[in-house]
């Protein structure tokens, strides 16, 4: 018996050795990165004003529906992007839009009633309150 144990073990390592080996996966390359943009306190300064300007007329646009309107605006000096958040107040409901007004590009929404939403969410990421909705949109409108 210990001979037969012996000659599996043989085999079982010859067996082993003659496995195909596998190539390594290979790992992407790191997707490039785009150079930050270097503004001088001028040009910060500039592009706020010009974005507080779209973000008002957009708000004169924007707020001649039923209900309280609001709006906020911010610069975003690591996105070079003009944000501009809008809230509407209706009897008990309330909806928001966060969108870069450069290019009219929606970036988050929430619409409910108090903590009964309906919709919530900030580019792919939904959120399950609306107090999860505003620290999603801070990292937009503070930096």
């Amino acid at each position: 018996m210990p001979s037969r144990l012996a000659l599996l073990a043989v085999l079982a390592a010859l067996a082993a050795c003659d496995a195909p080996k596998q190539a390594p996966v290979p790992t992407p390359p790191p997707a490039p990165q785009e150079p930050a943009v270097v503004l001088s306190a001028q040009q910060i300064q500039e592009r706020s004003t010009l974005c507080e300007r779209k973000a008002r007329e957009a708000f004169k646009r924007d707020s001649g529906g039923e209900g309280i309107t609001e709006f906020a605006h911010h610069y975003s000096t690591k996105r070079d992007t003009c944000f501009y958040l809008l809230t509407v107040t209706r009897q008990e409901t309330i909806s928001r839009k966060l969108l870069d007004i450069n290019e009219n590009e929606t970036y988050g929404e929430y619409s409910g009633a108090g903590e009964n939403w309906t919709v919530c969410r900030v580019e792919s990421l939904h959120c399950a309150s609306q107090r999860e909705w505003e620290v999603l949109v801070g990292a937009y409108m503070h930096d």
